[in-house]
């Protein structure tokens, strides 16, 4: 989360969604490998080394080769998609916290359609505290939640940064110590 406004009524915090030089680089690096399988596949149906640096003369098209064509047009579509994504910038937005007119709003932008920004305002009172939870998986991550109730007292969870961005404990007691004193409300640590 950077902070782009600060001043003593009106806190906003900027989320960049999908949009990252990680996302970017899984995305080219899927798209080159795909046009290498697909190549390779194309190159055993003609029994022609496309590649000059690739001896695939010992690939027979069926079923090596059919499956590397298949393989290469599947992670070729999925380039594309993520390719989109990016630049459509799926997850971007704000977190804006306004003690002047005693709101909160949390803007993202959703894939292209009529619902594709998806903006919610909650009111200064229903805030209940901010959760930070661990997510213990391949890398330890810390995610920052904001504990909300609704009209019917039911309570959500809304995610504050974004759930692939690695952020430091150090960074997260900042952010959350900053917020927590400016909504004055309190900080629940789950492990």
């Amino acid at each position: 989360m950077k902070k782009t406004t600060n001043n003593k009524k009106i806190i906003r915090y900027f989320v960049s969604g999908f949009k990252n030089l990680e996302n970017f680089w899984w995305t080219c690096f899927l798209f080159f490998i795909s046009i290498g399988f697909l190549l390779t596949g194309f190159s055993s149906y003609y029994n022609k080394n496309l590649f000059w640096f690739i001896n695939n003369q010992n690939i027979q098209f069926f079923p090596q080769g059919f499956i590397m064509i298949c393989f290469g047009l599947i992670g070729i579509i999925l380039a594309i998609f993520l390719t989109l994504v990016l630049l459509w910038g799926i997850g971007s937005g704000f977190n804006e916290f306004n003690k002047q007119n005693l709101y909160i709003r949390i803007f993202r932008w959703g894939f292209p359609g009529t619902n594709r920004c998806i903006d919610l305002y909650y009111s200064w009172e229903n805030v209940l505290k901010i959760i930070v939870e661990l997510n213990k998986g391949l890398f330890f991550q810390y995610i920052i939640f904001l504990e909300v109730k609704e009209k019917n007292k039911k309570k959500y969870k809304i995610p504050l940064i974004n759930i692939g961005n690695f952020i430091t404990f150090e960074e997260i007691e900042k952010q959350i110590s900053a917020l927590s004193k400016f909504l004055k409300i309190p900080i629940s640590i789950k492990v």
